[in-house]
């Protein structure tokens, strides 16, 4: 302690004042540890599946799953094939954490079949997103035929699993305030970015079937299809060139996604498989999706975000060129590119 605050003070004074202080430090950690919390909620408390959905097996089926959900438990049915060739039966499963297993019982046409289904949830962070993480998917599912030994597992993927975070929990005796909640009270979460409509925009980037189920959900909840607030917005275009005053200049088009030079979006790919295969955290999180599209994109972001001292250019993550490079890209492109983002901006680790 500075001993000017207490000089000429008697011993017991002096002493007071310490504790004193000790206690406002005290007081003071603690509060700032609170905060700490508040704004990290931790990991998703139980995350869900979409209510229908289906999966493409690597060995040929398209399953389509009705499934209920209740807490951790599933319960519904799948089906496979059409006409005399189909085959359906009811489905038992469970989320625990980040693990999914479901088992389909393929007895409704006679057969003596199990399809066991499991997987790892892997939650995605949107590119610009701010908050808790509330979309994920599963990239590396295994299935297999119970009743056939050895097992011959194949592979399958789920998108758009979602989590809604409770509402902030209320003060020892405090009174819940009827009605909508303003500013300052304590209340139910709000519903206007809820997860489903992260979901639901996702899903309609991707062209998923299941994005119009999604999207009613999303609009039922009270949510919004618009996106949140906080994403980088797209450059603007350029005024107009003067046509009234005599000039030798080239007229140029307005800047866009599509005016971008493909040899620097080439050279960023480049760069960033670069400095991927130097770090095996990196390559892991670039390698959940072996699709060619995902990892040029994965690599396109690295290039733009990561650490200058490696070579990248080590942009914000609210960069106006960024934002055009990536629509630029195709669906699974920007999937890439977005996962790149949150391995840089996020908690996996990055800069």
């Amino acid at each position: 302690m500075d001993p000017l605050p207490t000089a000429g003070l008697a011993p017991k004074r002096r002493a007071a004042l310490a504790v004193l202080l000790s206690s406002s430090f005290a007081i003071a950690a603690t509060l700032a540890a609170s905060a700490a919390r508040a704004a990290d909620p931790g990991p998703c408390p139980q995350w869900r599946v979409p209510a229908s959905f289906t999966v493409a097996q690597t060995n040929g089926p398209q399953v389509r799953f009705e499934l209920s959900q209740s807490g951790p438990t599933l319960s519904g049915r799948a089906s496979y094939g059409s006409g005399d060739e189909a085959v359906s039966g009811r489905v038992e499963g469970s989320i625990n954490g980040t693990s999914f297993a479901a088992r389909a019982f393929w007895t409704d046409s006679g057969q003596q079949s199990i399809g066991n289904y499991s997987g790892q949830i892997r939650p995605r962070t949107l590119y610009g997103q701010s908050g808790p993480t509330t979309v994920a998917d599963i990239y590396d599912g295994t299935t297999y035929d119970e009743y056939v030994t050895p097992h011959e597992p194949a592979g399958w993927t789920l998108h758009d699993l979602t989590c809604t975070y409770p509402a902030p929990g209320k003060a020892l005796g405090r009174v819940k305030v009827p009605g909508k909640v303003g500013f300052g009270r304590v209340g139910t979460a709000s519903t206007e970015h809820p997860p489903i409509c992260d979901a639901a925009r996702s899903a309609r980037a991707r062209n998923s079937p299941a994005a119009p189920g999604l999207e009613r959900q999303c609009l039922a909840s009270g949510g919004s299809l618009a996106p949140p607030a906080g994403l980088p917005p797209p450059p603007p275009d350029p005024p107009p060139p003067d046509t009234s005053a005599p000039t030798t200049m080239p007229t140029l088009p307005p800047a866009s996604a599509t005016s971008i030079d493909p040899t620097r979006i080439d050279g960023l790919a480049a760069l960033g498989s670069t400095i991927a295969g130097q770090d095996s955290a990196l390559d892991d999180a670039r390698s959940v999706d072996p699709g060619a599209a995902f990892q040029r994109g994965f690599d396109i972001a690295t290039g733009l975000f990561a650490d200058p001292r490696l070579g990248a250019e080590g942009r914000p993550d609210t960069d106006p060129e960024a934002a055009a490079i990536r629509a630029s890209l195709g669906v699974d492109g920007r999937r890439g590119f977005d996962a790149a983002a949150a391995y840089q901006f996020g908690s996996q680790g990055g800069r």
